[in-house]
């Protein structure tokens, strides 16, 4: 797989007074194999350093020979300008000592020139890279450590090995009455009440190099006593030494003289690691010995009963594909470093698989022979889950708005081209030779409105009438419809759940999601076989929203539809929901039905999830917000207008000049006196002579100036008869929601008939 910014190639800056040496090194990255790079040539130190101070490049190559200045003050100087830059130098073949020397200083690494090939020097210049975004990882999880040890409720310290404090938190100031600065005046001993626990507690950590959760009576400052449990670990220096202990101490003072209290906090505490899923262990490599924390057998899916945890069996619980990577990166730091951290795979006794991420450290005796490992794990697939969930939601959400905007911008257009059509179909009559044409104009027209209905659908820029209303009884009244409409080879069963709950939305636009599934689910058994609808009442509780992005807990009604058919493999999951993203043939579908779908269950304030694999079918579940309100009756009927025309004075605002041409022709042809703007000022203007004659506000949603809602506030502080319907290729969301769900405003959407348009106006001048 390629190695690419996420924003193109890699950028590299390279430092090089010899043409020759330059036109070679970029072909060599041209034929580079490994990712695409981008060259910027500087020929000489003080050139390089002035596009570093203007520009950012992934890494620098740098000869440290250039005339005006070599060696590893050339070295130096760029790293004054940018520290954090990987740096790799260039050398000649006398010279490799220099190299070996830049690297010490902090250069990533060197090349000998006329000794690399294109894809050594591609892996040498990327894996710089990653090796610099590795050391600012480790750096970040050192912060992370520093502030767990400030943060940690929990009294943390570090002794030397006679017993004098060299750190110790906040919480263990606390738990022990002291100051900060009174705390270099006593030693570990001071704390113990009861010499025995003292004895016990230092041969337990003399034999084991740790002791575990260690009961001690422990004396505060003030003298008084409380019981504590003690886990120590022995730190070792580079040549094996011992050089101090770490520790962590818990108040258990209450635990003792409550045993409920204890099971519940014990209740809490596993609750709490059980989330974390963090565990330690320390790996005895002179005696070949591991231990495991509570935490860790919990992330390897055991239990001390029936798990015995030795180095073996611990790399026998990686999964097969990243056994030979672990392997590799313990074998580095066993003989060619210090510490590891590493991301793998791990599989539970079920045969589920977990991905883990796992550090550690190595100390070694005077022979320089590794002795001790001592780390920690944990589990990271549910934080591997949520960001790959994130990163799918950005995506979706950056195209919804790419596709709102474009669904916008042409239904303004096609409200043009539908009402000139329309107006050119009344002037020739039905029997001129034109009329047939017209009319496929007009199909074709109501055709790409349909697509840009589905578009905003997806982009959740469509007006919603909203309803309380039962899903069972939607789903019940449309079965038969929709099992007519996907076909006799596929059999039909629904499952209403009894419990299943009143959801608030349209109804069309549920109906609408529910065909959709059915004909996706339709589609992946062409031969035919089951489908399954489904509702239940569920609660989503805390632990299922931390694995599921953007989900509130709560109770929600869930609707499930599941196949019998092929299935999806995660590749296509990943895209399912993007516009135009299609896994049948060319010609037999837009690619738009499940990007509608979940367009509308997001606009609905819903979430949808969907279980598939290859050749075991799919599951799609879709979660709606109960409420508790009574449904609502569902009329499909509209209920007719007994006329459309009319004499009173309407101002139409719209700076779209087609729009607001054919707006004023159309209502004027349905007898209506017709005033135009084309921004908020003209209309301010034409309002302040002709107020008393203006009966309606017409007017777009987006204006220049100033949207439509504050347009016509501020009209309406003249008078307050003054009524408004407003027009948009699409409902505002941050403008205009609330109050279409709510029903308090009159809203036409673009693009629109002209016997759509004289019913609304004539609704809105009706209405009260």
């Amino acid at each position: 797989m390629e190695t690419r910014r996420s924003d193109g190639p890699v950028k590299i800056l390279l430092v090089e007074d010899n043409p020759g040496d330059v036109r070679l090194i970029r072909e060599m990255l041209a034929e580079a194999e490994l990712t695409v790079f981008e060259v910027e040539w500087a020929e000489d130190l003080s050139t390089g350093l002035k596009y570093l101070k203007s520009d950012n490049v992934d890494a620098v190559l740098l000869d440290l020979g250039l005339p005006e200045s070599s060696g590893l003050e050339t070295l130096a100087k760029v790293q004054a300008i940018r520290a954090g830059v990987p740096i790799v130098v260039l050398t000649g073949l006398e010279d490799e000592t220099l190299g070996a020397e830049a690297v010490r200083a902090g250069a990533q690494d060197y090349l000998v020139k006329g000794q690399v090939d294109a894809n050594p020097l591609a892996r040498t210049l990327v894996y710089g890279i990653e090796r610099k975004r590795l050391e600012e990882d480790l750096q970040a999880s050192e912060k992370r450590y520093r502030d767990l040890f400030e943060q940690s409720i929990d009294a943390i310290y570090t002794t030397s090995t006679g017993g004098r404090f060299l750190e110790v938190n906040q919480a263990y100031l606390d738990l022990f009455g002291y100051a900060r600065e009174e705390i270099d005046a006593v030693s570990a001993e001071d704390f113990y009440s009861n010499p025995e626990d003292r004895s016990e507690f230092q041969r337990v950590l003399r034999e084991n190099g740790y002791v575990k959760d260690f009961p001690i009576t422990s004396l505060k400052k003030d003298g008084t006593t409380i019981h504590t449990l003690d886990s120590t670990v022995t730190q070792y220096g580079p040549d094996g030494e011992v050089v101090g202990y770490q520790g962590i101490i818990r108040d258990v003072t209450e635990h003792k003289e409550s045993e409920d209290k204890l099971r519940a906090s014990e209740s809490r505490l596993s609750e709490t690691q059980r989330i974390a899923k963090l565990g330690s262990w320390v790996w005895n490599i002179t005696e070949d010995t591991l231990w495991w924390s509570d935490e860790t057998y919990a992330v390897f899916g055991r239990t001390p009963q029936e798990f015995s945890p030795t180095h073996e069996a611990s790399l026998a619980a990686v999964h097969p594909d990243d056994t030979e990577h672990v392997g590799e990166a313990l074998d580095a730091a066993l003989h060619q470093g210090e510490s590891f951290d590493i991301y793998y795979r791990i599989l539970h006794p079920d045969g589920s698989e977990r991905v883990v991420q796992s550090r550690g450290s190595v100390t070694r005796d005077e022979a320089g022979d590794p002795v001790r490992m001592v780390g920690h794990v944990q589990d990271m697939t549910e934080q591997r889950l949520l960001e790959e969930q994130l990163r799918q939601s950005q995506k979706i959400e950056a195209v919804g708005q790419l596709a709102g905007g474009v669904a916008h911008d042409f239904n303004n257009l096609l409200t043009g081209i539908i009402g000139y059509t329309q107006l050119v179909q009344r002037k020739i009559g039905a029997e001129s030779p034109q009329a047939a044409d017209l009319g496929r104009v007009l199909q074709l027209s109501n055709r790409a409105a349909s697509l840009t209905r589905q578009l905003l659908a997806f982009s959740r820029r469509q007006t919603l009438e909203s309803k309380v209303f039962n899903l069972n009884a939607l789903l019940q009244d449309s079965n038969k419809v929709l099992t007519r409409l996907i076909g006799e080879h596929i059999e039909v069963e629904f499952h209403p759940g009894p419990d299943a709950g009143n959801v608030r939305g349209d109804p069309s636009q549920i109906e609408q999601v529910v065909f959709n599934l059915m004909i996706n689910a339709r589609d992946a058994m062409p031969e035919g076989g089951k489908l399954t609808l489904e509702t239940a009442d569920v609660m989503l509780d805390e632990e299922y929203c931390d694995r599921h992005v953007a989900v509130a807990p709560g109770r929600y009604v869930m609707l499930a539809v599941t196949d019998a058919g092929c299935g999806m493999d995660a590749e296509t999951l990943e895209q399912i929901f993007e516009p135009f993203f299609t896994t049948k043939e060319r010609g037999e579908g837009t690619g738009l039905g499940l990007a509608v779908v979940y367009g509308i269950v997001k606009q609905h304030g819903g979430s949808i999830w969907v279980y598939s694999e290859p050749g075991r079918g799919t599951t799609v579940k879709v979660y709606l917000a109960r409420v508790e309100e009574e449904a609502e009756e569902i009329s499909y009927d509209e209920e007719p207008v007994a006329a459309l025309t009319g004499s009173e004075t309407i101002l139409v605002v719209e700076d779209e000049e087609t729009v607001r041409v054919i707006t004023k022709r159309a209502l004027e042809e349905q007898g209506y006196r017709v005033y135009t703007a084309a921004t908020p000022g003209e209309a301010e203007a034409l309002y302040s002579k002709h107020e008393e004659e203006i009966d309606l506000l017409l007017t777009d949603v987006v204006l220049p100036e100033m949207d439509g809602p504050s347009l016509f506030a501020r009209m309406s502080e003249q008078t307050g008869s003054l009524k408004v319907l407003y027009m948009s290729g699409y409902a505002e969301a941050a403008i205009l929601r609330n109050k279409l769900v709510a029903g308090e405003v009159n809203f036409i959407q673009k693009p629109f008939a002209q016997i759509e348009l004289a019913r609304k106006v004539r609704e809105a001048l009706g209405k009260e």
